[in-house]
């Protein structure tokens, strides 16, 4: 019968056959003992061979797979265990798969935190002006809340014709000649009778052959910081600001995207951050159970530290556990005190936002005012 052994532990230091043979393909212990496992402890249940064969990633051991023949006390058969050998090496690359898909998907959602906290309209089409990824901000332009809403849909879907066709008109102009339209301010019509003044920038999108695949966008709302005429006077610079964020955040998406391990990804998350998308004072934490546990932050020098060894207990009624069950994506608390490694090191505002991977809240992201004690940004009032 098949029995759950997930609670079963070898330790190397009684083993130490195991660290001998590791280097093996697989080996074939004479006379072992057969062990039966009963879901609390092991008990012997005869003697005889043993096989055990490694299972690898790459060149990294991460497991065995040990057989014998306690039950039937048939003779080994080295051909059965070639194909041991080969399932092993099947089960590691299927292993390898997982655990990249697994690293993909934490950069994903460490990635659409860092762009839905821009205060930048931020989307990607496909080649036929379809939506692939909306930010936060591009979402509430269009009247919705989720994501799921607008996959596959176009501005046509949102908007009349008369507003979505020369925006469609512009988008195509871009995929097809595979030149960027960057730094423009121009007046928009909107839902109604409104107009805005935005600055907006489209860039094509490559595979690795070079051809263009689709595009990404970015549109920042100025008409409620600035006049007609005053956004007009500064659109330059304005543009340029706009231009320099938008390429920072491809950069910061291709980094992240090149890290090998989780500590790495979070590292150079809070490099990134800081240097290149404007954060004062970073600091990402994972979830164990009940407990608050530190990755990597900034000190109140702004230098990078590590927090690995720091780990709370979210006690009942504590922000990080109401975030997690209210299902909040962010929330921006004011004059608060701001705690460094010492205790209490000032007072200002600070923001909270759930790492989420699907339902499930993973990680935390913090952020806080401490070294300009400037006001929070218009868009981070949550």
């Amino acid at each position: 019968q098949n029995t759950d052994e997930r609670g079963l532990q070898l330790s190397l230091d009684t083993n130490p056959e195991l660290v001998k043979r590791y280097g093996d393909p697989w080996w074939v212990t004479e006379n072992g003992v057969h062990s039966a496992w009963d879901g609390k402890s092991t008990h012997p249940v005869g003697s005889g061979w043993i096989a055990t064969t490694t299972i690898r990633i790459g060149d990294e051991p991460i497991g065995i797979f040990s057989n014998d023949a306690a039950i039937t006390h048939a003779a080994l058969n080295p051909t059965q265990q070639e194909s041991i050998v080969i399932y092993c090496s099947l089960l590691g690359n299927i292993l390898r798969r997982k655990r990249a898909e697994g690293t993909l998907e934490r950069e994903r959602n460490l990635l659409r935190t860092l762009i839905d906290h821009l205060p930048e309209s931020i989307f990607i089409k496909n080649r036929e002006s379809r939506f692939l990824l909306n930010n936060a901000v591009s979402m509430s332009l269009m009247g919705v809340e989720r994501q799921e809403a607008t996959i596959g849909k176009s501005d046509f879907d949102f908007f009349p014709p008369e507003i979505a066709q020369p925006w469609y008109e512009d988008e195509q102009r871009v995929i097809q000649s595979g030149e960027p339209i960057l730094d423009v301010v121009e007046e928009h019509p909107w839902r109604g009778d409104d107009r805005r003044w935005v600055v907006f920038s489209l860039i094509p999108l490559r595979d690795a052959s070079g051809e263009a695949t689709g595009l990404i966008g970015m549109t920042r709302d100025i008409t409620e910081s600035n006049q007609a005429e005053e956004a007009l006077r500064h659109s330059k610079e304005i543009a340029t600001d706009f231009q320099e964020k938008l390429r920072e955040l491809h950069e910061v998406g291709l980094e992240l995207s090149g890290t090998q391990t989780i500590d790495e990804l979070y590292r150079k998350a809070i490099e990134l951050s800081i240097r290149k998308l404007g954060f004062e004072r970073l600091g990402i934490f994972r979830f164990e159970g009940d407990y608050l546990v530190g990755a990597y932050g900034t000190d109140e020098a702004g230098q990078l530290r590590d927090e690995r060894h720091l780990k709370w207990f979210m006690a009942e009624g504590t922000r990080e556990l109401k975030l997690i069950r209210d299902g909040t994506h962010a929330r921006l608390y004011e004059g608060v005190e701001l705690k460094g490694a010492g205790g209490v090191v000032g007072t200002g505002w600070d923001a909270l936002a759930v790492l989420w991977n699907g339902s499930e809240g993973i990680g935390l992201l913090a952020t806080d005012n401490y070294f300009t004690h400037q006001p929070p940004a218009p868009y981070m009032g949550m």
